[in-house]
């Protein structure tokens, strides 16, 4: 296969687009981490709760 001028505008396209996907994909994997960190705070002060005795605020931060 030659290296003409319209295939290497190819490559550095499909490069472009590769860039672009993984840039576009990055915020969503912060928002999963902090969704992860939420869930996490949550189920701690539902276990603090219930040892606590305080069986409503456990369920509710459970079902939260």
């Amino acid at each position: 296969m030659k290296k003409t001028p319209a295939n290497k505008l190819q490559w550095v396209a499909t490069i472009g687009a590769i860039l672009l996907g993984l840039n576009l994909s990055t915020p969503s994997l912060f928002a999963k981490e902090a969704n992860v960190g939420e869930k996490i705070q949550l189920m701690s002060e539902a276990l603090r709760a219930r040892d606590a005795g305080d069986l409503l605020l456990a369920k509710e931060k459970a079902e939260s």
